[in-house]
């Protein structure tokens, strides 16, 4: 019975294929589009991020307000608030331990062409709070930190590629900003970042340009 009546079904719809492709084609579109807006919200809502204790990462942010208490500027840190949290994380035992990121953008001063990249000023804590993995080179260390004078770089393993030729001896290179050469401690993995970055230490240089967002694993 139940065979005759797919037959049936069958012979029907093969008499009007326009309206049976039309059917399905609508029904596949409209499930696919449920399952990658259902993907997409996963990735940006629920996803765990891809990070050792991912659960204990914290990101602090804070709001500028005016005298009427109203928010004119949100994911907003003073840079003296940013700075005084970083330096007074040892009062603070709940607290493992906390770095400062702040993202820009710059002109490389010594490359052809002066290309643009976005770069980073962090503390050496970030790296190890994301416990990133590295293909060439260290992580940045705590004597490479807040006035330390050290001016010291990572790249992005897209940026070794396209501007260094892959070559080993990248390590030995320096990339320059604002005039200040920055010697090249390491490169991240290919699989950590597809897009062209640079990142920077936080030294003497790097306080004076504002940082914005800390973070803490707490």
């Amino acid at each position: 019975m139940v065979t005759h009546s797919i037959n049936m079904a069958w012979q029907r719809l093969k008499r009007h294929i326009s309206y049976t492709v039309t059917i399905i084609l609508t029904l596949g579109l409209a499930l696919g589009a449920l399952v990658s807006t259902c993907n997409l919200n996963y990735q940006l809502l629920a996803a765990p991020l891809p990070y050792p204790d991912a659960e204990r990462l914290m990101l602090l942010r804070g709001a500028l307000v005016d005298d009427n208490n109203e928010i004119k500027q949100s994911n907003f840190i003073p840079h003296a608030g940013s700075l005084t949290s970083y330096e007074k994380q040892p009062q603070f035992p709940e607290i493992e331990s906390i770095a400062l990121q702040n993202i820009s953008i710059d002109v490389e001063q010594s490359l052809p062409s002066s290309p643009t990249f976005n770069i980073g000023a962090i503390t050496p804590e970030y790296m190890q709070l994301l416990d990133a993995p590295m293909a060439l080179g260290r992580y940045f260390s705590s004597d490479e930190g807040l006035d330390s004078q050290q001016p010291v770089a990572m790249i992005s393993y897209s940026v070794w590629q396209q501007y260094f030729a892959g070559n080993p001896d990248v390590l030995e290179k320096t990339v320059v900003f604002k005039g200040v050469n920055f010697k090249t401690l390491c490169m991240d993995s290919k699989d950590l970042q597809k897009t062209q970055f640079i990142l920077f230490l936080c030294d003497g240089i790097g306080r004076h340009r504002g940082f914005k967002i800390p973070r803490s694993n707490a």
